[in-house]
């Protein structure tokens, strides 16, 4: 019965302390052997005309970053049913950075209200 209690709050805690993106992504991914998720990959879904002209330069200057934590793998365009024109990037961690960079730049992105990010 201790065992079992221990376990319990184990999970918890665990679940608990993925407060960020990153670390439900990673849990997800590890949750479902890889199959569900892919690690340390993102969907970042942006809506171009709900970004004003100080949140698109935020924006671009976090996405086209060249040293920036997170690169683009794909990008592709598409129009909503509404007419809106939106983009669908795939976007990596980079290599070489630490922790707080990737979620920094997670946390950034989903800030913006125009913009989606998910696990990929």
């Amino acid at each position: 019965m201790k065992t079992f209690f221990l376990t319990i709050t184990f999970l918890l805690s665990a679940n608990l302390m993925a407060s960020n993106l990153r670390d439900n992504c990673e849990n997800a991914y590890y949750a479902g052997a890889g199959g569900v998720t892919k690690l340390h990959q993102y969907k970042v879904i942006v809506n171009w005309g709900k970004l004003s002209d100080t949140q698109l330069s935020e924006f671009e200057d976090i996405i086209y970053a060249e040293n920036g934590s997170l690169s683009i793998l794909t990008e592709s365009n598409f129009e909503s049913r509404s007419g809106n024109l939106l983009s669908a990037f795939i976007m990596s961690e980079s290599k070489g950075l630490n922790y707080r960079d990737y979620v920094n730049s997670l946390t950034e992105l989903a800030a913006f209200a125009a913009v989606s990010v998910s696990c990929l």
